[in-house]
């Protein structure tokens, strides 16, 4: 896989590990804490309130913008 959507905080820490882009769906703080950490900030959407719409284009921007982020985690 080139990129994960994930939802579960070790749906999003293992795939840092491995150096994948990461579209996290959070439920918990801890989950918007490390995307934070890992300078992802906006590729994370509460679960409680995110539609289709806005996963799409947060998918969208994320796969256009894989190449500079795998840089940014690899120096994570």
């Amino acid at each position: 896989m080139e990129m994960i959507v994930a939802s579960r905080f070790h749906g999003v820490v293992i795939p840092f590990v491995l150096n994948k882009p990461v579209l996290a769906v959070a439920y918990h703080q801890k989950t918007f804490d490390l995307m934070a950490q890992m300078g992802q900030s906006e590729y994370v959407l509460d679960i409680r309130v995110f539609d289709e719409e806005q996963l799409q284009e947060r998918f969208i921007m994320l796969e256009s913008r894989r190449g500079t982020v795998k840089k940014k985690l690899r120096k994570k």
